[in-house]
């Protein structure tokens, strides 16, 4: 099993970006465990070929949740 890891403020642009807001101001509580769980996560997705930026986004959700679901937006919007 592999991992894939962001910076924190990269995960959180992805999460606006797929608009998941409520989400991305849960990121800065998740503890290490969180983001490690995070990480393996996001690599199954990415080894299917989504692109990494989603793979990133629905982890979060999963793990901010306590389930998986699909994104808000099924493409990304760029706000910056």
């Amino acid at each position: 099993m592999g991992t894939l890891y962001t910076p924190t403020d990269n995960l959180v642009q992805h999460l606006v970006d797929y608009g998941e807001d409520e989400a991305a101001g849960h990121v800065m509580n998740l503890t290490k465990e969180d983001f490690d769980h995070l990480a393996e996560i996001a690599f199954d997705h990415a080894c299917t070929g989504m692109l990494l930026a989603k793979a990133l986004a629905l982890a979060a959700v999963e793990i901010i949740e306590g389930k998986p679901r699909e994104l808000k937006k099924k493409r990304r919007v760029f706000a910056r």
